[in-house]
């Protein structure tokens, strides 16, 4: 009976703990679901923030300035063309609409969500690509920035999207992307660390101006310039190039072959395969003249252009015969010599220095300017 007795007071002390531990638990989980619910940045405040980009404004400002160019690109676009700039040079109301890091599934995505949402009627749309990622289409689409910007533009409740990538939403596939999925539901943190450094930043940037008569974003914007671009080295390697291991001759080159060998070799004009018919369709369902322009990489160290492997002049013969016939225009900066490596600030993107950038006009516009005149 005593024995019992004694089995039945450790179970009975077992269960408690046990209870005790799950209500420890659930409570800490509830906490933190908590936290993470009143302490995150909705999607949009984010985006508008970090990428340069948020589709409800764009679309608005489309609409009210009507522009008759609209050009649409990551970086590679940002780094080349100021827009005002460019305006006064051609003559033609112009507007960028450019997402960092993006690829062509957002590419799509904007001139769709926002550009032909906006009812903005551009007479020209123009998209920069570079070598083969024109037609990749789950090229980048996984990082937190673009997968973001993917759910934002409801990229996988479009037809062209399901088309082309099925359920795929930027995040991890199978079983690791449903977990990270119903994570994300309880505890939406992605931007928390975000929050966190930038209120850190402030106390920072506060601290540090005491002597001056610097407000915090002064102090921001002071410190930004000094640990900007124009202050690190021009010799960086692309960001497009794959690491080489600290091998000295092989990080004098950007080896192209390499780092596309995730990417279709050949060029497929299929709209199950890419987002670039789906462009097209677009552009010419609002009476759009489609131009893809394709931009040079960093040259090499001794100023030389960088040669094209065999599969991307084969690429790039394809998709000219694919986007002529289509009505498009296709122009290339790629081998131009007088895009010269001095003009090159970090890995692909130009310079800022308001002389280069206005070379740079000046060179695009002669090749895209005779297509754009009617010549």
């Amino acid at each position: 009976m005593n024995g019992s007795a004694h089995l039945f007071s450790m179970t009975s002390s077992r269960l408690i703990a046990s209870l005790q531990l799950l209500t420890v638990m659930a409570v800490a989980i509830l906490f933190c679901a908590i936290l993470c619910r009143t302490h995150n940045v909705p999607s949009h405040e984010w985006l508008n923030r970090e990428a340069g980009i948020h589709p409800p404004a764009e679309r608005k400002r489309l609409s009210k300035d009507q522009p008759e160019w609209v050009l649409v690109g990551n970086s590679m676009l940002n780094s080349r063309l100021d827009q005002e700039q460019m305006s006064e040079f051609t003559g033609i109301k112009a507007r960028r609409v450019y997402l960092p890091a993006s690829q062509s599934a957002v590419w799509f995505l904007i001139l769709k969500q926002v550009v032909a949402a906006s009812e903005a009627k551009p007479k020209w749309v123009s998209v920069f690509f570079r070598n083969m990622d024109l037609s990749w289409p789950d090229f980048r689409i996984r990082n937190q920035m673009q997968r973001e910007s993917i759910l934002i533009m409801e990229g996988p409740q479009q037809p062209e999207w399901l088309q082309v990538l099925g359920t795929r939403t930027g995040g991890e596939d199978g079983v690791v992307g449903s977990v990270r999925d119903r994570m994300d539901w309880l505890f939406p943190a992605r931007f928390l660390n975000l929050n966190t450094r930038q209120s850190w930043q402030n106390r920072a940037l506060r601290a540090t101006r005491i002597g001056t008569r610097m407000n915090n974003g002064e102090r921001r914007d002071e410190m930004n310039d000094r640990f900007g671009m124009a202050h690190l080295r021009h010799d960086l390697a692309s960001d497009l190039a794959p690491s080489n291991h600290g091998d000295p001759a092989a990080d004098e080159v950007d080896d192209i072959g390499t780092y596309y060998n995730q990417s279709s070799k050949k060029f497929d004009p299929s709209p199950d395969a890419s987002f670039l018919p789906h462009m097209i369709a677009l552009g010419r369902a609002e009476g759009w003249k489609m131009h893809f322009h394709r931009v040079k990489q960093r040259p090499h160290p001794n100023g030389a252009p960088q040669a094209d492997p065999p599969e991307v002049e084969t690429y790039m013969a394809e998709l000219r015969a694919y986007l002529e016939k289509e009505g498009c225009v296709l122009t290339d900066e790629a081998h131009d010599d007088t895009l010269t490596l001095d003009m090159y600030a970090d890995g692909d993107h130009i310079q800022e220095a308001p002389a280069v950038r206005k070379r740079y006009l000046e060179n695009f516009w002669k090749r895209v300017g005779p297509a754009m005149k009617g010549e």
